[in-house]
């Protein structure tokens, strides 16, 4: 059987040059791509970032949302010191244009008498524009109890799994 000795400097160039430089060195060349592979996956995991709670936001903070809603007046920031400190709190998440969150809106108001007792905060973090044209399609202003923002930070979406999340008042945890 015939073998070759291959010197430090045939490695090197099997190495740093293209694998086709030296074809009688094919585990060379394999290794020169098995290390590159290596080093990329390495170096990508190296930056994947990991959450330090697994637990979603909603569950860690059971108390209500840091929010900060532009109001439709365009000038009125409405933040978690304004909620009702000893009323129900129900936090709803929803898209201006989703035909769902429209038909909870419309169920909402036709039962606005059972939701006296409830401080409805209605969030989008879509444009300005399609929040001013819902919130004036369904006369929202008329509900003393119903604010509707566009959640301009997007603190909100992270924080809430479900579109609507009830709590019994903003310094208890959730209702359900």
């Amino acid at each position: 059987m015939y073998f070759q000795i291959f010197t430090f400097k045939d490695c090197l160039i099997a190495t740093f040059l293209s694998c086709r430089t030296l074809p009688e060195i094919p585990f060379l060349c394999f290794m020169k791509t098995f290390l590159s592979s290596l080093l990329l996956f390495l170096s990508v995991s190296l930056f994947a970032q990991v959450p330090d709670n697994p637990l979603p936001p909603y569950k860690q903070f059971p108390t209500a949302p840091p929010v900060k809603l532009l109001l439709a007046d365009s000038t009125t920031v409405y933040t978690r010191d304004d909620l009702p400190k000893k009323k129900a709190v129900l936090f709803m998440l929803f898209s201006p244009e989703c035909d769902h969150c429209r038909h909870q809106t419309d169920s909402i108001l036709a039962n606005i008498n059972k939701f006296k007792n409830i401080q409805i905060v209605m969030a989008t973090v879509l444009p300005f524009e399609r929040l001013k044209r819902f919130y004036n399609e369904y006369q929202l202003e008329k509900y003393p109890n119903i604010v509707a923002g566009r959640d301009f930070q997007f603190l909100l979406p992270p924080f809430f799994k479900p579109t609507a999340c009830l709590y019994s008042d903003c310094t208890t945890g959730i209702k359900s």
